[in-house]
Order: structure tokens, then sequence, then C-alpha cells
């Protein structure tokens, strides 16, 4: 196989592993929104350059067996893309605990939310991550939001909460992802008074309620909700939250 031939092998290997994630839209549900894009962006360039390089006249076929394994390797990602699927270990409320969620830390928020630009009646719509990175929504602020649903036990509760009272029975958490699904790490707030038993663990849901906050055995705050209203919901077409997303 020629040099030429091996980079037309190699480029078809490629296309069809990008195009598969996009049109089976796992670009939006696995990847921040810039690594999308750039995904997107890049798929493009590289049918430009298809177009560019296909048309020529057809290079001479002649086998070689180093050429021919090394562009077998360019189509690895998409031979494991359809033999094992898609798998997404973190977005499941098994990894869940005090110890490893995302707590609001001491003089980290950089912007500030004002109550008064709500309307009376009105619940701020807002995200997991943007409720811990504005200053003042932990405040007794109407919230609504579409995240999970964690429902722990007594024993985990208190082992993971012990300086909170009355001792919580729900999280209501989201992941969020800086690059791609494989840094997901969770956010959470704690649902107070929870007593519904028409969810189970993992359920999405959504929630419309008030904020105030506790200290956690680290000394940082974690927000609670009380929540007014919970309903079930869709699992949302991007289910990851992103760290980068306060930064618009």
């Amino acid at each position: 196989m020629t040099g030429a031939w091996k980079e037309r092998l190699q480029l078809v290997g490629w296309l069809a592993f990008f195009g598969w994630m996009i049109a089976s839209g796992y670009h939006v549900t696995y990847l921040a929104k810039l690594q999308s894009q750039i995904l997107l962006v890049g798929t493009g360039i590289l049918v430009l350059a298809f177009l560019v390089r296909w048309p020529r006249t057809r290079p001479a076929w002649s086998f070689n067996y180093r050429l021919w394994i090394e562009s077998a390797g360019h189509y690895l990602p998409i031979a494991i893309f359809l033999i094992m699927g898609t798998t997404s270990l973190t977005l499941s409320d098994s990894g869940l605990g005090g110890a490893n969620i995302r707590v609001l830390m001491p003089n980290s928020q950089p912007k500030i939310f004002s109550p008064e630009s709500l309307k009376p009646g009105e619940y701020f719509k807002t995200s997991l991550v943007d409720l811990y990175a504005l200053e003042g929504l932990d405040q007794n602020v109407p919230i609504e939001m579409v995240g999970r649903l964690h429902i722990m036990s007594p024993e985990e509760a208190r082992k993971h909460f012990p300086n909170k009272k009355p001792t919580p029975k729900a999280l209501f958490y989201r992941y969020a992802i800086a690059c791609c699904a494989a840094d997901a790490s969770p956010v959470a707030t704690v649902l107070d008074e929870f007593e519904s038993r028409e969810f189970i663990s993992g359920d999405w849901i959504r929630i419309r309620g008030h904020t105030s906050f506790f200290e956690t055995a680290k000394g940082n705050r974690m927000i609670v909700l009380s929540a007014d209203t919970i309903e079930k919901t869709e699992k949302p077409t991007e289910p990851y939250l992103s760290w980068l997303q306060t930064l618009r």
C-alpha cells in the first residue's frame, strides 16, 4: 500500500469515528461545549481534506504489511465504539458522598446575584454549578433547577454530614465536566425535610424551592434546598453541566 493510500484510509477512519459521534449526538452528551465545537470544526476540516484529496488521480495500489497495520490503528476508536458502545460510569449516584462533592469555598464567588431582579412569585432558573458560583444564591432565594435525586440512608447521612441538624435524607445533584465525561465530578445540594415516596434514587427531577446553607465539617458552605414542589422530568439532552459555563 502506498503512502497516498495510507493517508486516505486513515482519513476515512477518523471521519467515520467523528461522524458516528456527531450523528448519534454523543458530542453533545459527553463533551463540554468548547470540546464539542472543536470536534465539529475538526470534522469539517477533515471533510474538506477528504474532498480535496479523493478526486485526484487514484494512486497505484500495492500491499504493504507495515503500512496496513499502521492504518488499521486509526480504525481502533470506532471499532471500540461499535463493540463497547458508550459508557458513562460517573453519571450515577453510586459515587456520591460528602467527601467528594464540590461545595462552596470561602471567598470564591466571582459574581453577585441580586434577589431584587426577581418578580413576586418568580423562581430563578439556574444550575447547580451557577448556584455555587453566584454569591447570594444561598440566602433564601427561590430557585428552579433540574437534577437527579439521591436518597441517603441514615448511616450515610450521619457519616457525610455529622454537623447538619436535622440529619438530611436526600441530595439533589448533577455531574459537571471540564472537558468530557471522563473528568466528571458531582455538585449537589442537601434537600431538607424530604419525605416523598414517589421518587427513587437516580430519578431526574425538576425542583422549585428556597435556599439556605450550613457549614460542612471542613468549614465550607453547602447549600440546602427546601422544596416547594418536586416533579419528575426527562433526562436533559446535555446531562452534564460544565465547570466553564460560569465564564459566559
